[in-house]
């Protein structure tokens, strides 16, 4: 498995800015925006986004690229919001 580091991750989502996409595991809509200090995740069941930082997106960028995995629960401890990141990792063809 290569390494997928925050700066590619940066430049992939980038691409995708403002696009509706899908978590993995159960399929709920969600909207992504590129923001300074992370991304801006807007779940389409309530609309309203919240901010993923770039500091928590990293931890699960390592994992992810030390196994490959786009179960969430292999990201369990480290991010509440892994499902968005692991879709966006998939949707940009990261994996």
């Amino acid at each position: 498995m290569s390494k997928v580091s925050l700066g590619q991750f940066k430049s992939a989502v980038t691409a995708i800015d403002g696009a509706e996409l899908r978590t993995l595991k159960r399929g709920s809509a969600f909207r992504v925006r590129v923001a300074t200090q992370g991304l801006l995740i807007a779940p389409r069941s309530s609309g309203v986004e919240r901010l993923v930082t770039w500091a928590s997106i990293g931890p699960v960028l390592e994992r992810f690229s030390e196994g490959g995995s786009l179960s969430p629960s292999h990201y369990q401890d480290l991010s509440f919001n892994k499902s968005y990141v692991l879709a966006i990792l998939k949707a940009t063809k990261l994996t």
